[in-house]
């Protein structure tokens, strides 16, 4: 958001997208939004850590399918996704994009999800927001 003098007062940014800012000093990082600290700026505090306790937004991708795939597509699915997310040539090109990789498995994704659903639920609904 810019202030009447055309500055930023305060910015929700990726990592690459304010990197450049901040090293010239035309930015001052305050703290992630994630739970842990990021790699990439491991001197910056989370904002759970500045004070916010339990404060933990980050983005993320998964790959979700629908309901009754049987066991052992899910299997062969995620040993594919985690062999993919463990090659060197990807984890470059996420890193790059300011991405720390990860894989999990198909539970702790279904429980994550849980996670983010319960945790946005009471926003989503004091915001009004209708499906349409």
């Amino acid at each position: 958001m810019a202030n009447a003098a055309g500055q930023i007062e305060m910015s929700f940014l990726s990592i690459p997208s304010q990197r450049s800012f901040a090293s010239s000093g035309k930015l001052r990082p305050l703290a992630v939004t994630s739970a842990v600290r990021s790699s990439f700026l491991p001197d910056l505090p989370t904002i759970h850590e500045s004070g916010l306790p339990g404060y933990d937004y980050s983005s993320w991708n998964g790959v979700v399918g629908p309901a009754g795939v049987p066991r052992d597509i899910l299997v062969r699915l995620n040993a594919a996704i985690v062999a993919a997310v463990a090659a060197v040539d990807m984890k470059e090109g996420l890193s790059r994009q300011g991405l720390e990789p990860r894989a999990n498995t198909p539970e702790e994704f279904a429980a994550y999800l849980h996670r983010e659903v319960v945790q946005n639920a009471k926003p989503v609904k004091a915001s009004g927001i209708r499906v349409e």
